[in-house]
């Protein structure tokens, strides 16, 4: 790769952990026939941190939706078209994430399911159970459904497998992708490059929030606490999740927001036990500390999933001149990259990651505000409507300026009301200051004497309109 911090690949391969570790307990297999191991459901949310591509082919039902032939709706509900991440999505990258804490594919298959086509026997179908994770619209970026996201294109470009000194070793190593946190709006996606395949995409915005909940059963203590330290991940740590992870979409922070757990499912259905449960996100995440203690990935995998918001570097794959020059050349290690002490950036990334939840959560106040504004609005404008014309303008004219008032009083068309009757208003008008503000007229009497005030005028009003009480002197 070139030494130069402008271009780096998007990717870099870490190796899968050869601690020697026992992994007895996490390559067990739980059957289904009976309770046998610990039971319970995670609920969960998810903040996008850069924009999200999770591409839908499209169907008969989209055909006039989308004008191309190789374009990608964003998965969603075809009822709604909100946007939503499938269960096998989550379910995809933790599963990835727990092997390379472990180093074994075999655990991976003891809770995530396995499947031998050649001996159907052999299926199994696991302990663990994603739902799909469905936006919250209330905290979420306004007009979030699908039909309304923005297309873009971008040049996504691809690994080169053919490249061996990228892929010495690919059996004991995974790919894992750079956080790319400058990325932060859906036109920081567009690439251009008139000779490259430029692939349109629907991508969802950062600051979207989504939930979903996992059930599992059966597992041993081992299996859940690595479980545990792979969908939530340790301080300062983010997940990948969807397409365009070259480009930098895709980063994503997952926050528990409640947990319950069945020690033995045996005793619970005999009565002789309750579910252990923590009900707000501290208590969960001193349990999911409690559990996965002395459990962490290697340096070199933290480094790649740690999210440095000052992160400057450009990723790129370099173009086939660089590639056939370059032959020989392997990727630069995660350390030319990343050299800065582990330690002491993850409280800066942690710090960052909060305020991105922070700043999360006032924007949804701040729509939220805005909601209830519009909400009352609506319930005043509804009743304003459900009131007379006389009713209407009286309650428009009380809004006004004295000076104003007197304006309206003598030109009630001003007041723009359909089917209003002015003589009505002006009476009704005279009728206010009679009883509610007689103190106005004495005053009006007072200035009339001296040889100025609107006395006459009001006078005259009064005389057209049957109105006893305000004579010229």
């Amino acid at each position: 790769m070139p030494l130069s911090k402008k271009e780096n690949n998007p990717y870099r391969l870490v190796a899968l952990p050869s601690d020697g570790r026992k992994k007895e307990d996490l390559e067990k297999k739980q059957m289904h026939e009976r309770f046998q191991g610990i039971s319970g459901m995670i609920q969960a949310e998810i903040l996008t941190l850069t924009p999200l591509i999770i591409g839908g082919r499209k169907n008969p039902e989209q055909a006039q939706e989308y004008k191309e032939d190789n374009e990608k709706s964003f998965m969603h509900n075809p009822e709604n078209k909100l946007p939503l991440i499938p269960g096998a999505s989550l379910k995809g990258v933790i599963w990835t994430l727990y092997e390379m804490l472990t180093g074994s594919e075999k655990a991976c298959k003891a809770i995530f399911g396995d499947m031998h086509r050649s001996d159907p026997k052999g299926n199994f179908k696991g302990n663990v159970y994603f739902s799909d994770a469905v936006i919250d619209v209330q905290s979420s970026v306004q007009n979030i459904t699908v039909d309304k996201l923005s297309l873009i294109t971008t040049v996504l470009g691809s690994p080169k497998k053919t490249h061996t000194a990228f892929y010495q070793d690919e059996r004991s190593q995974r790919k894992l992708y750079h956080h790319q946190p400058k990325v932060n709006s859906t036109s920081s996606l567009r690439k251009e490059g008139a000779d490259k395949v430029q692939t349109p995409l629907y991508p969802l915005p950062a600051n979207c929030r989504f939930t979903f909940s996992v059930h599992f059963k059966n597992l041993n203590a081992a299996q859940l606490a690595s479980f545990m330290r792979c969908l939530f991940l340790p301080q300062g740590l983010c997940h990948k999740i969807g397409g365009g992870k070259s480009v930098g979409a895709g980063s994503v922070h997952i926050q528990p927001l409640s947990i319950k757990i069945c020690p033995d499912k045996q005793q619970l259905y005999r009565g002789k036990q309750k579910p252990q449960e923590f009900q707000d996100a501290q208590a969960c995440l001193e349990e999911i500390e409690r559990r996965t203690q002395g459990i962490n990935f290697t340096e070199e995998i933290q480094k790649m999933l740690l999210w440095r918001s000052d992160d400057k570097n450009q990723y790129d794959y370099p173009d086939y001149g660089w590639f056939k020059k370059n032959s020989q050349v392997g990727l630069k290690s995660i350390n030319d990259v990343y050299p800065q002490n582990l330690q002491e950036e993850i409280p800066l990334a942690q710090k960052q990651i909060q305020k991105r939840w922070q700043d999360n959560q006032s924007m949804v106040q701040a729509a939220r505000k805005i909601q209830e504004e519009k909400q009352a609005q609506a319930q005043k404008q509804a009743a304003f409507a459900a009131l007379s014309p006389l009713e209407q303008a009286m309650q428009q004219w009380k809004t006004k300026e004295d000076s104003a008032k007197l304006e309206y009083l003598y030109s009630p068309e001003k007041l723009k009301i359909s089917n209003l009757d002015p003589k009505e208003f002006q009476k009704a008008v005279l009728a206010y200051y009679q009883s509610e503000q007689p103190d106005k007229c004495k005053d009006w009497k007072k200035s009339h004497k001296k040889g100025k005030g609107p006395w006459e005028k009001i006078c005259k009003i009064a005389q057209e309109t049957g109105i006893a009480g305000f004579v010229k002197e």
